[in-house]
């Protein structure tokens, strides 16, 4: 007797152990990239995409938080679809552009997200202050807008004459002191025109800091018209970095002279795709390599060599 209750019982074990085992297990989940910026040469954040293939915009998304320096990341905000843009609100805020949906601001390090609408582009020193722009088709250039209130609505300050582009890339450090980058007219190949300013005024007026000509040729100590920017990023001292496909430059005097760093940003090979520098010299720089991977390279002596802090792979 008690040996037919033992086998019972074996029996009924196995049967739960086999209905337990018979729950397909979660799909792996490919973490794809798309943006990243730190608040601190530690702090910082990064948008992906969380796909169950390897298809592209196939899945959801998320906010990663990093705190040593981009090494390790966690999901600290879960989104219904990837996540294309994350940028700094001061040191503590954050905008993240989910696509197809909202936009998401923290103003706590991302323990509490709420749903704005800002416009995918703009640039904010503080959780108030910012700098925007309203594309314009005809004449092909924008119209720079500045805003004291969180967004919620715009005035319109002075475009440089010679900022002839729809999409101006800004980055407002201070609610006083911040770079455009304007990139013009294609040329023959990876070649485009483009021209850096500084605003010391909150973006009322411009100051033309160096320009090139898509011609292949660049300017002594000039910025290179080598690439196409997509991003740009200073520090309050002028060291700064722009990133694109086949970009990645450096200054060290505010914008005046440009060091390119070809063996890092090859056109069409090489898509930097987000970064963020600092005063200490530390700069650091997320890279889509031509294929399904990414890597987080850095530098901390202004720009002079550079390093590789992780890589992601599908």
């Amino acid at each position: 007797m008690k040996l037919a209750l033992r086998a019972l019982l074996v029996l009924v074990v196995a049967g739960l152990a086999t209905q337990v085992g018979a729950a397909a297990p979660a799909p792996r989940m490919h973490i794809t990239p798309y943006s990243a910026f730190f608040w601190t040469p530690q702090d910082g954040l990064l948008g992906v995409e969380m796909c169950a293939s390897r298809k592209y915009m196939c899945g959801s998304g998320a906010v990663e938080l990093t705190t040593d320096g981009g090494r390790t990341y966690h999901v600290i905000f879960r989104t219904p679809r990837p996540v294309y843009a994350v940028q700094a609100i001061g040191r503590r805020g954050a905008l993240a552009w989910v696509a197809h949906r909202a936009t998401y601001r923290t103003v706590d390090r991302g323990r509490h997200w709420t749903a704005v609408r800002i416009p995918s582009g703009a640039s904010f020193s503080t959780p108030r202050i910012g700098l925007g722009f309203r594309k314009v088709y005809q004449p092909s250039n924008a119209r720079l807008l500045r805003t004291g209130d969180a967004g919620r609505t715009w005035k319109r300050v002075r475009t440089p004459r010679t900022c002839s582009t729809e999409f101006p890339l800004l980055d407002l450090v201070t609610p006083q002191l911040g770079w455009m980058l304007c990139g013009g007219p294609g040329g023959a190949g990876p070649f485009e025109s483009k021209a850096v300013f500084r605003t010391r005024d909150g973006g009322r007026t411009w100051q033309l800091l160096t320009s090139t000509q898509a011609d292949g040729r660049a300017p002594h100590g000039g910025i290179s018209p080598a690439g196409l920017p997509a991003g740009i990023s200073f520090a309050r001292g002028g060291f700064g970095v722009i990133w694109g496909n086949g970009v990645l430059d450096v200054t060290r005097d505010g914008g005046k002279t440009w060091k390119a760093h070809p063996r890092l940003a090859e056109y069409n090979v090489d898509f930097d795709i987000g970064g963020s520098a600092f005063q200490d010299g530390t700069a650091r720089v997320l890279v889509q390599l031509s294929g399904p991977s990414w890597r987080l390279v850095e530098t901390r002596d202004f720009g002079r060599s550079w390093h590789l802090v992780r890589s992601w792979a599908r």
